[in-house]
């Protein structure tokens, strides 16, 4: 009965975050321009070295990655895909007949 609540409640979960996405990405979109604008007019610098150490870092755990690692999650992760398709309007017709999502 676990399995069934992980994968309910991870269900709702993706919907919810596909249909929040959008938002989030315009609010990331404008910090990264607000940023940029103030880096370019001498308010702020980016220390660029660190940047790259960080992404350097995250792609070497990424490439670490074992499917053993999550595989007791595996109900959570169907679910949160589920709602992923369902909130992102995949299976619509507009989405086909490129409409827009």
């Amino acid at each position: 009965m676990m399995n069934v609540g992980s994968l309910v409640g991870s269900a709702i979960l993706g919907y919810l975050v596909a249909k929040g996405i959008k938002v989030l990405l315009y609010v990331i979109g404008l910090f990264l321009v607000v940023l940029l604008i103030l880096e370019s007019m001498g308010y702020i610098t980016v220390n660029r070295d660190k940047v790259v150490d960080d992404v350097e870092g995250l792609v070497e755990k990424l490439q670490d990655f074992e499917l053993e690692d999550v595989k007791d999650f595996a109900p959570s992760i169907i679910g949160f895909i589920i709602g992923l398709v369902l909130g992102g309007g995949f299976l619509s017709k507009r989405y086909y007949y490129g409409y827009g999502v």
